[in-house]
């Protein structure tokens, strides 16, 4: 089965990330229609993508994949400064920063390709918000993200017409469905769409 574009972003992405030495800073690519911010700059491992007034860093971590996230209210903190003049969010599980939506930091958590998890922390309280699997995310509008994710439907060929050419490939069938989680409440809400799709993981 032919590899989907978007998929093969993310294989790509994801090699090119773990493929960085600890001290290299993690290239910054914005979430599809998130937020965009007013400038983003790199010094030394750190990057700092700055929104104008509230300033994002994202720092290797030196010991496993992914970054440490800081958060800071503020536009004269200089990039490079350190972690001790912002405010930590989040640094384990393989965690990489990808964009901002209204007051929610997005952050892309995972590996490989396959089973990742889509991580939303609210900016002015610091805490998780929302997390949830996901195959991929498709891109922020509408003040909402939308994003791809395996459903437990079995894949058939009556869904599936590829089904046959996966599994020659030797690989698993699975059935997927675009969903909308919604951020204009007060807490983020998940609408899963009647919109399905025949996929394949290893």
């Amino acid at each position: 089965m032919p590899m989907h574009a978007s998929h093969f972003a993310v294989v790509t992405l994801c090699a090119a990330l773990l493929a960085l030495p600890a001290s290299a800073a993690a290239p910054f690519r914005n979430l599809p229609g998130a937020d965009a911010p007013a400038s983003v700059a790199t010094v030394g491992g750190d990057t700092c993508i700055d929104y104008g007034g509230w300033i994002v860093t994202t720092r290797p971590l030196a010991d496993e994949a992914g970054t440490a996230i800081y958060v800071e209210r503020s536009s004269r903190l200089p990039c490079g400064a350190g972690p001790s003049r912002a405010r930590l969010v989040f640094d384990r599980g393989a965690s990489y920063f990808v964009g901002r939506v209204g007051r929610y930091l997005v952050v892309d958590q995972g590996t490989g390709p396959s089973f990742r998890h889509l991580v939303l922390f609210d900016s002015t309280s610091r805490r998780q918000a929302f997390r949830i699997g996901y195959s991929e995310l498709v891109g922020a509008k509408g003040n909402a993200i939308h994003f791809w994710a395996m459903t437990r439907l079995a894949a058939v060929a009556a869904n599936c017409p590829s089904l046959a050419e996966i599994r020659r490939n030797g690989l698993t069938p699975v059935i997927e469905r675009l969903n909308r989680l919604g951020l204009d409440a007060a807490r983020p809400t998940l609408r899963e769409s009647g919109t399905l799709r025949c996929a394949s993981v290893q």
